[in-house]
């Protein structure tokens, strides 16, 4: 963050900062519609091209805009219900074929299909990212995830044995 470099900050201030910043909860938002408007008289800008930079990174499709206002940006985003259209045309998947999970807490562990049970670290970053390939066949990544679980999707057939992809490791599943 260009808007502290300066400052003398210790290092768990870094730490906190950059775990509370919306950008490193990004992956969360991999099926959701995103749209962010940030004024270009509220400063720091730095802080929204971050995460957007984040949001293109993961190959997330969204909106931006920079409307010449400060922090009641909403004033002229939501201006004469110009968003209500797009806002209306989402809906969610409730079972979309891939998921990414990223969470600090229990509490906040579970997207569609996948949930995290433990974390290796209790208050420390975990990450489930999972998809189906096919009616048959489920990849499964993480990090810093003790165990996790995987409802059966809409998407995966119930006649046939599914295979699990976890870190490499194949786990096979009857019916």
């Amino acid at each position: 963050r260009r808007d502290t470099s300066k400052l003398p900050i210790r290092a768990w201030e870094k730490d906190g900062m950059s775990h509370w910043s919306p950008a490193s909860w990004a992956e969360n938002s991999r099926n959701l519609p995103l749209w962010v408007a940030h004024g270009t008289k509220d400063f720091p800008l730095e802080n929204s091209r971050v995460l957007i930079g984040r949001y293109r990174e993961l190959g997330y499709s969204l909106n931006d805009e920079w409307p010449e206002t400060g922090h009641a940006v909403w004033e002229k985003t939501w201006d004469g219900a110009r968003m209500w259209p797009w806002l209306t045309s989402k809906t969610r998947d409730p079972a979309p074929a891939r998921v990414s999970l990223r969470t600090d807490s229990l509490a906040s562990a579970e997207q569609a299909w996948a949930r995290i049970l433990r974390l290796e670290h209790s208050g420390s970053m975990g990450d489930l990212d999972a998809t189906i390939v096919d009616p048959t066949h489920v990849t499964a990544k993480t990090s810093a995830a003790a165990s996790f679980a995987l409802v059966r999707s809409a998407k995966l057939s119930s006649q046939q044995p599914v295979s699990i992809v976890v870190d490499g490791t194949t786990l096979s599943f009857s019916p």
